[in-house]
């Protein structure tokens, strides 16, 4: 529907550098034939607060391939950089975050000045 406008858009191709689509993922069962649909316009999915910290490495990465193969970057949110740098391990956080797969981490200051 309406393709010859969509194709013409700047935005309609990745990777953006404007105009992201930022989505956030609760760790709910994933819809994958309606992610697969909006796909295209998704830049970066967010795997929201701490529930990284309470799922098993494993489902982790199997989650973070999935939006790989669909193009999509992958974000921690900042509450895991915060806990991190309450618990003097960034450096080993940001390590194993990219062992996992994410391809940005957020820092925010929801807990730490």
């Amino acid at each position: 529907m309406l393709d010859n406008i969509v194709k013409k858009r700047v935005d309609s191709k990745k990777p953006r550098e404007e105009g992201l689509t930022y989505v956030t993922d609760k760790l709910n069962p994933t819809n994958k034939e309606n992610l697969e649909l909006i796909s295209p316009f998704v830049d970066v999915v967010k795997i929201n607060g701490a529930l990284p910290l309470l799922a098993s490495d494993s489902s982790i990465v199997k989650k973070i391939k999935f939006y790989h193969d669909l193009e999509i970057r992958v974000s921690a949110g900042s509450i895991l950089a915060e806990y991190a740098i309450i618990q003097n391990s960034f450096d080993r956080y940001a390590k194993e975050a990219s062992e996992l797969g994410f391809d940005i981490l957020e820092i925010g200051e929801n807990m730490v000045n």
